[in-house]
């Protein structure tokens, strides 16, 4: 893999300062301004248009003031700043969308100025912003805590702030996210734990893993919802969704850029009587930004301090408006390199009895391999059944006397020197909004997304396990077959993963008659995952065979540690057999609302939004053999849905009484039919009730589904005879736990008849706005989520014991005790409809935004306790022993920046509790991360703004660089009960920093 230089980027950063220096000197920056001296409203519409920045202001803010005039060559800021000198007026501007909003510089209680301002007609026309879209409704104007549901939210200043190069790496900052994906493959060893019945003793084992489709997904989980139950946005419509081949679908935000994320909203409870299924455990929605105004280049650089594990990262915003046409295009590029297992000695080798685990190193000699046969009977010529290939040698003219003189078989070899500890990748994206307003009644619009992320691993070399090799083969002097085990150092096949995403949204919004607004479109989103390799990693014996057949004799006993391959190239690849995954995923969604007032009360508004939506789901593995009997087929589905929304406000800013602030309802409906069978209706109700202006109770109530999968409803079902293993899981609870005797025909697959996975979803919280302490909000919020009819692939001592039906068992046995039940002769071992699981826990925040003598200080801290985690096989028992709390341990993030005129710095971190998966495994100890940042806005330092005319001025204005050290304790992270490094807060890149510039035009 090409290195990354450090030296590079720099260059390139010098290049664009210069660039941007020759762009400033082209007087892009800055616009010619005529706006005569009279009244304010003329003068800051007549800005808006100049600017093409959207402008807010209430006309009886504005009436009677006047303003100067402004004329000459200025940038907005300078323009807005002389138009309001001496007016006792001031503006405040979204760094994120560039809209202005323009108010007294003393301003009125918060109380008087809740409502929406009011036009002035002889003024014309206000110019204002787009109201603010928030997650969890499909109403327009409520007030603040109406929707009555918890919402975390993390604008763009925030997650500048974390220095988190993509939106994986900005997922762990979420405390309420509980497994997550970051859109980057690794290969840590897939691990197994075994029974030996005879001692009783538990051992382990390992394999490499190869790199699939999922590993290029970007996803999330809420709270420890099921796998897909958190349902995952990008401007309110669903992520594709990929992976289906065998039940590990996913939303994928795969390939959105920070640079494009207006904010990433949150919402901590079962949305689905909003949204549809699979929201039963919360919804994450990324709002990209529409409204911004000119362009903004961000360039930057990761990687540790003590290699070279380097990402370097792009991307290019462009936002534009000219008359009724507005438009806002990012692109953006990013690219890796390797980090291997051999780069950290913690992760160096799979032998981890040195870390207290066991030897994970796989049964295949190390060196040039080694030749055997089976029983007790040595191999001719020698007194042993088993010898190394001698080492060094070129694999021909091999001797008994050489392999003799070999000695005895090496040890296994060590793949931890070989394998990727994280994949390379290469990722690119695209996101393009264009918005016509026509007329107030129609505004096309039209949104186009793109995006590609690759990577690209080494998994292992090329084994040749339990090979037989006949006799008289070159290599083989023993004139018998013998059993090569052995692998090839010098060949590692590539594997590559690809993730592809095409989406686009046609729609049209606008206003209606009363104050109504409605929007229409048709959306189609295509995912494409894909998998392969330039060879598979283990040698077949039927390939083999096919090739002695044609007249071939591959060289099999070279020793490629020393000697380069004698094979011409591709010869021993071909005797593999690659594994190739493909799917395509292709959604179109059709949508039409409408919303707005229905008549009003005191306090205000009644508010109602109506819908309806078509889904149609279409999914294809183009590249599925014939032979697969594991995977999903081909499957469509269409789905029809009606939902309602209203709002009802009982007291608010129109009718307050004492301990009654606001008092607002809200409630929805959504009903969904499925072509594939099935119909769910789901509704949800919420309350929040301000006693005083700086407490809010809020309560909601809601159900939601998830349907079942494809692979859980259409994977070919198998019938096999076959023992049912020597596991612990698989020993037989109604017959004494011991191992049932002979094999028995079990059926594996897809079961159709799965119902929906349901959900109901109790929240319950209040947020303080402390009266005593200026500019601190304390927040909490209760949880309650029951899920029923969970759907899983149960262990045949758990379906034995939970689900008997589905066990067909024959006679006893003559030695049987009394009371056990007959032999299992047949086990159907199918998806099943489990019946209850159970998550309660709560939530903690904590925000100070605060205004100190010479700068600001912001602090944030949230956590998520849970205190209960359940599942209940069946109706009337106990919560099973399998499931508790530590798999879902305490997670806490938090944040403290001081910013004082162009300077910035902070402290972030992250914790983990200590936790394990089951309760018979060791505990996974507790993580913590401390990250530090700093920053600087380079416009705003003085000697900028005083050479503002000259070329450091204009390079530099609008510039902000800033630096971020990640684990700054350089802490190694935490072992799982494999006594494998756990990645989740920590991970085995160590301590790193990242360099950003962003400049702005």
């Amino acid at each position: 893999m090409q290195s990354v230089s450090l030296v590079r980027v720099f260059h390139v950063l010098a290049a664009l300062l210069a660039a941007l220096a020759t762009a400033a000197a082209a007087d892009e920056v800055r616009k010619d301004f005529d706006i005569p001296a009279g009244e304010a409203g003329p003068a800051l519409r007549q800005f808006a248009t100049a600017t093409g920045r959207e402008t807010l202001f209430a006309a009886e803010i504005v009436r009677g003031v006047k303003t100067p005039a402004v004329k000459g060559r200025y940038t907005a800021a300078e323009a807005l700043e002389a138009l309001l000198a001496g007016t006792g007026l001031t503006a405040a501007v979204d760094p994120a969308t560039g809209a202005v909003a323009v108010r007294r510089q003393t301003a009125a209680p918060a109380e008087k100025n809740a409502g929406r301002p009011a036009a002035d007609a002889s003024a014309g026309p206000i110019v204002k912003m787009q109201e603010l879209e928030v997650t969890g409704t499909r109403l327009r104007g409520l007030l603040a805590g109406a929707t009555a549901q918890p919402i975390f939210s993390l604008g763009a200043a925030e997650i500048d702030r974390t220095g988190a190069q993509s939106l994986g790496d900005l997922l762990r900052y979420i405390p309420q996210v509980s497994t997550f994906t970051t859109g980057q493959a690794a290969t840590m060893p897939t691990r197994n734990l075994l029974l030996n019945t005879v001692t009783g003793a538990t051992t382990q084992t390992a394999g490499s893993t190869q790199i699939d489709g999922a590993a290029g997904r970007t996803t999330a989980t809420l709270r420890g919802a099921p796998a897909g139950g958190t349902l995952l946005l990008i401007d309110g419509r669903r992520a594709p969704k990929n992976n289906q081949a065998r039940s590990n679908d996913g939303y994928d935000l795969n390939g959105i850029p920070l640079a494009a994320i207006e904010r990433v909203e949150v919402l901590l409870d079962g949305a689905s009587s909003i949204y549809g299924a699979d929201a039963i455990g919360g919804v994450i929605n990324i709002v990209l930004k529409k409204n911004y105004r000119g362009t903004e280049v961000r360039l930057g650089y990761e990687n540790t301090f003590d290699g070279d594990a380097g990402i370097v990262s792009g991307s290019l915003t462009h936002g534009f408006g000219a008359g009724k046409l507005s438009g806002l295009i990012t692109v953006s590029a990013e690219k890796s390199n390797t980090m291997a297992m051999r780069d950290r000695a913690f992760t160096a080798s799979w032998d981890r009895r040195p870390y207290g685990g066991f030897d994970l190193r796989p049964a295949i000699a190390g060196g040039a391999g080694q030749v055997s046969r089976t029983g007790t009977v040595p191999l001719p010529g020698l007194a042993t059944t088993a010898a190394a290939v001698p080492p060094g040698t070129s694999g021909t003219g091999l001797t008994v006397a050489d392999y003799a003189a070999a000695g005895a078989p090496p040890g296994p070899l060590d793949l931890g020197a070989y394998v990727d500890y994280a994949a390379a990748y290469r990722r690119s994206a695209a996101v393009a909004v264009f918005n016509y307003r026509h007329r107030t009644w129609l505004e096309p619009y039209l949104e186009l997304r793109f995006a590609r992320n690759r990577n690209t691993s080494l998994p292992q070399p090329i084994q040749a396990r339990n090979l037989a090799v006949p006799a008289g083969y070159p290599g083989n002097p023993f004139g018998i077959a013998v059993t090569l085990n052995r692998y090839f150092t010098d060949l590692q096949p590539e594997r590559v993963a690809t993730d592809d995403t095409a989406a686009a949204v046609l729609g049209a919004r606008g206003d209606l008659p009363r104050d109504w607004r409605y929007d229409v479109f048709v959306g189609r989103v295509e995912g494409r995952t894909r998998s392969d390799a330039d060879a598979g990693v283990e040698i077949t014996a039927a390939a083999l065979a096919a090739a002695i057949a044609a007249g071939r004799t591959p060289n099999l006993f070279y020793d490629g540690r020393t000697v380069a391959n004698p094979n011409a190239p591709g010869v021993l690849e071909a005797l593999t057999s690659p594994t190739v995954d493909e799917e395509r995923a292709e959604t179109w969604s059709y949508e039409a609302q409408a919303n707005g007032p229905v008549f009003a009360l005191p306090a205000g508004a009644v508010r109602l939004a109506l819908g309806a939506e078509r889904r149609e789901e279409y999914t294809d593995f183009p590249r599925r053999a014939a032979t697969d009997t594991a995977s999903a087929r081909d499957g469509a589905q269409r789905v029809t849905a009606f939902f309602a929304e209203a709002n009802v406000p009982v007291f608010g800013e129109g009718k307050r009484l004492p301990l009654l602030h606001q008092l607002n309802f809200s409630g929805s409906y959504r009903r969904e039919d499925y072509s594939t069978g099935g119909a769910t209706a789901n509704p949800r109700g919420g309350v929040a009730w301000r006693p005083a202006a700086w407490l809010l109770v809020r309560g909601s109530y809601g159900e939601g589904f998830k349907v079942p999968t494809l692979a859980q409803r259409n994977a070919p079902t198998t019938v096999t005879t076959a023992s049912l293993g020597v596991t612990a899981t698989s020993f037989d609870p109604l017959r004494g736990n011991t191992l049932n005797p002979g094999a028995a025909q079990i059926t594996r697959g897809g079961n159709p008849g799965l119902r929906p996975e349901k959900s109901e979803n109790t929240t319950f919280g209040l947020v303080l706005d402390v009266p005593a302490v200026a500019g601190l909000s304390v927040s909490f919020d209760h949880f309650d989520n029951v899920f029923a009819d969970r759907i899983g692939t149960l262990l045949f001592g758990q379906m034995a014991q939970f689900y008997p039906a589905r066990i067909t068992r024959g006679a006893n046995l003559p030695t049987d005790p009394a009371g056990w039940a007959g032999v299992v002769t047949a086990a159907d071992l199918r998806a099943v409809n489990i019946n209850e699981s159970r998550t309660t826990g709560y939530d903690l925040g904590l925000r100070y935004d605060r205004a100190l003598a010479g700068g600001r200080l912001q602090a944030a801290l949230g956590g998520t306790k849970y205190t209960r985690n359940e599942f209940v096989p069946v109706p009337g028992l106990a919560a099973a022993a399998t499931v508790n709390t530590d798999s879902l341990p305490v997670q806490l993030s938090g944040s403290a920046f001081f910013t004082r005129g162009a300077w910035g710095a902070g402290v972030l971190t992250t914790y983990r509790a200590a936790n394990r998966a089951r309760p018979d495994v060791r505990p996974t100890p507790s993580a913590i991360r401390w990250d530090l940042q700093g920053n600087c806005d380079l416009g705003r330092l003085a000697w900028v703004k005083a050479g503002r005319d000259r070329w450091y001025g204009r390079a530099f204005a609008n510039t902000k660089l800033s630096l971020t050290v990640f684990n700054v304790l350089n802490d190694v992270p935490p072992f799982d009960f494999y006594f494998m490094p756990d990645n989740t807060v920590l991970d085995s890149r160590l301590r790193r920093y990242a360099l950003s510039l962003r400049r702005q035009f």
